[in-house]
């Protein structure tokens, strides 16, 4: 693609970029009723995280959405996160199905 050898050349791609491509299947966030903590603003980072699942997503999803699982999350400062099962087409390779948080 010429618009990422640019980038190399320009020096604002230093890697090898990977495609990884992923359903969308639920978003947990702030609190309707009370929005995103006053910390949640300017200078908060973001993640991308794609793993191999060791059991079935359907089995997963409870456990990722459980009050335990909103604890640590709240303790560790995430707000709100983005999750789906990878497709067909993406570059991710696992044994396991693999599953994207963002």
């Amino acid at each position: 693609n010429p618009f990422w050898q640019e980038g190399r050349d320009a020096g604002w791609v230093g890697t090898d970029l990977t495609q990884w491509t992923y359903n969308l299947n639920f978003f947990r966030g702030a609190n309707p009723k009370t929005g995103y903590p006053d910390d949640w603003k300017k200078g908060s980072g973001v993640g991308l995280y794609t793993f191999g699942l060791k059991m079935p997503y359907e089995e997963w999803v409870p456990l990722f959405t459980s009050p335990e699982s909103d604890q640590l999350h709240d303790g560790a400062g995430i707000y709100s996160a983005i999750v789906g099962p990878e497709v067909t087409g993406s570059e991710f390779t696992s044994k396991y199905r693999a599953v994207t948080v963002a």
